[in-house]
Order: structure tokens, then sequence, then C-alpha cells
């Protein structure tokens, strides 16, 4: 892309679910990532676009929402083998879309984030306040992300002639 020759995307690495293990740095960009890591690079996204909201807007509580693993149609990106295997496992342990979107609703209903209003990002596993990863927390990078971000939505607003 237009800011990787430029040199501005600096693509972080995760390598857990839920962006608690991360490892910065990283993979050449020419260098397809796995499902596994498109997955944790996602997760570790939100959670930096979390951090920088509550940095614009401080008198606002940002809340990033972590369901859990949930057995969605991303699975259909791992090798046929490897959901053979993993089947059984998803099928009775992992939860479904709709019991993964209550996290969702209750971060924007329950009272105890009202209560939290002002304290910056906050990070929500099954309902509980949580910790998110340092990397996570990283005000300059969470900011670079943001920046990337609005470029990348600059780029493709359409234009009127």
């Amino acid at each position: 892309s237009k800011l990787e020759r430029q040199g501005k995307l600096d693509v972080e690495v995760v390598r857990s679910s839920h962006g608690k293990s991360l490892r910065s740095g990283g993979r050449q960009l020419n260098q397809k990532p796995s499902p596994v890591q498109h997955y944790s690079d996602t997760k570790l996204a939100n959670s930096l676009l979390g951090t920088h909201l509550s940095s614009l807007f401080p008198s606002v509580t940002t809340v990033v929402v972590s369901p859990g693993m949930v057995n969605t149609g991303l699975w259909r990106n791992f090798s046929a083998p490897y959901r053979a295997v993993t089947y059984p496992l998803r099928a009775l342990a992992l939860r479904s879309p709709e019991d993964a979107a209550e996290g969702v609703f209750y971060a924007a209903a329950a009272a105890e984030v009202e209560e939290e209003k002002g304290s910056g990002c906050i990070f929500l596993v099954d309902g509980v306040r949580g910790q998110q990863s340092e990397v996570a927390e990283d005000k300059v990078k969470a900011k670079e992300l943001y920046e990337v971000c609005a470029e990348l939505i600059e780029q493709k607003k359409p234009r009127t002639f």
C-alpha cells in the first residue's frame, strides 16, 4: 500500500487471543500472515483504537470488549485438516455468536460501566474488568494507528466533481 511504501505502517504481530501476549516488531510486510496473525492483529488494533479514543475524548469511557473464543465463520480460513481436528472442541466449548454478543450488550448498558465514566479505556472480559497488554495501552502506537486509519479513510472517500 501507499502507507507501506512511505514507511508509515508498522505491523505489530500479536501471538495470542485477547491481545494479552504481544510481540512487537514484526514480520516482513510482503510475508502473508497466518489466519491467527490476522485475527490477533485485529484484536490489538481494536485495543489501540480504544486507547487513543480515550485520549481524544477524556470525559467519555471507551470500552474494549473481549467476547472470548467464538465459533464463527473465521474458522473457514484455517486448513480443512485443522478444522476437522478442532471441530469437536469448537462445537462443544466455544461460544455461539449470540452468546458472545451478550458481552457487547453488557458493555453498552451495564451500570458498572456507566460508573466508570471518564476513566479512560477499560477492557472487559465476560463482563469483568481485565487488564490489556502493555502494548495495547501504548499511547504513541495508539495515536500512530489512529492516524494511519484516518489517512486510509481519507484516501477512500468518494470524490465529488
